[in-house]
């Protein structure tokens, strides 16, 4: 019969991977101690040029959503 292998010792405990895209760096901290199925954190670090087409995305929307509102007005306006 054969023997069970032997657990690793230098198999690390606490470890992070971090990975970075064109919109973020996203840093997986894990802890095999607290947690040993997954990441126990997870932070993300959001690049400027991403946060700055995020907010012009966000003004975006809140002014189709003003005249979107004001044309309902205008036809339902027409049918009374």
């Amino acid at each position: 019969m054969g023997r069970w292998p032997e657990a690793q010792k230098d198999k690390p405990i606490k470890y992070e991977y971090t990975f970075e895209d064109d919109e973020c760096i996203s840093i997986w901290k894990y802890d095999r101690n607290k947690f040993p199925n997954g990441p126990i954190s997870v932070e993300y670090k959001w690049k400027p040029e991403w946060t700055n087409r995020l907010k012009l995305l966000q003004k975006q929307n809140k002014e189709a959503k003003k005249k979107s509102v004001k044309t309902n007005e205008k036809t339902i306006s027409k049918f009374k």
